[in-house]
């Protein structure tokens, strides 16, 4: 800001300085700079008095939020940017080159005489007759092992009670509960033969899987030893809960 007259020039002119008053001239420039993104189907033109009415508004608010006085002159310049340039027409695509004529036959020519054959070889003598052959006897078919899916030597009993009566027990469940029980046992499928006994005195299950050897019957009986006694009735209850609403002991498991 500059004074429009300073106190020098006053007391040169002979006025008393105590009885002037000093005004101050002050000019504030704003200038703010936006820009605009069109929007699908708008122009330019369009978007200028929009925009420009929103920089005035802002430049209004700002000179009333900072207590400045006086006549405000706004002026707007809208900078647009070039337009592309139109795009270019498409090239239409090159042709290939026609296609050479197919070449012509060679002129027929008569065929010339053949050449001749060579003699037919004399056919080969008679083959001798084969030498008596001696009678063999067969041998006899060895006999049908069983495997571990069949009847075998050995049977794995597995028992336990259940809370329940007898007539709980329909076809479905003592099916589930073997299943269940030859599967802790180790086998991968219920052996052919398996049984599935359930009499009254609470409910007693008896269960026996045949199996071949004697191998895989102790392998069974050491897989269901895990829920034998005390220490293995927790774990043998988690295992039949899916398909038994109480289990009253842990299993009991013997060979014969």
């Amino acid at each position: 800001s500059k004074a429009l007259l300073d106190a020098a020039t006053i007391a040169a002119a002979g006025a008393a300085t105590s009885d002037v008053s000093v005004e101050y001239n002050a000019e504030v420039a704003i200038e703010i700079v936006s820009t605009a993104i069109l929007q699908q189907g708008q122009t330019m033109e369009d978007l200028a008095p929009s925009l420009i009415g929103q920089v005035e508004a802002q430049i209004t608010g700002l000179v009333a939020a900072s207590g400045l006085e006086g006549d405000i002159a706004i002026t707007s310049d809208p900078i647009f940017p070039p337009r592309p340039p139109p795009a270019s027409p498409p090239v239409p695509p090159t042709l290939p080159p026609p296609s050479p004529p197919p070449s012509l036959p060679p002129p027929f020519s008569p065929p010339s005489k053949p050449p001749s054959l060579p003699p037919s070889p004399p056919p080969p003598p008679p083959s001798p007759p084969p030498p008596h052959a001696l009678p063999t006897s067969a041998s006899p078919t060895p006999p049908h092992l069983p495997t571990s899916g069949g009847f075998g030597s050995f049977r794995v009993i597995a028992s336990f009670t259940a809370s329940g009566d007898v007539g709980d027990f329909d076809e479905t469940t003592k099916a589930s509960i073997l299943a269940k029980l030859a599967q802790l046992a180790g086998f991968r499928f219920v052996t052919l033969g398996s049984t599935l006994d359930v009499t009254a005195g609470s409910v007693i299950i008896v269960a026996k899987f045949p199996v071949v050897t004697q191998s895989e019957a102790n392998t069974a009986k050491s897989s269901l030893e895990q829920y034998t006694g005390a220490a293995g009735q927790d774990a043998f209850e988690a295992q039949m809960g899916p398909v038994l609403a109480a289990v009253g002991s842990a299993v009991v498991t013997t060979v014969v």
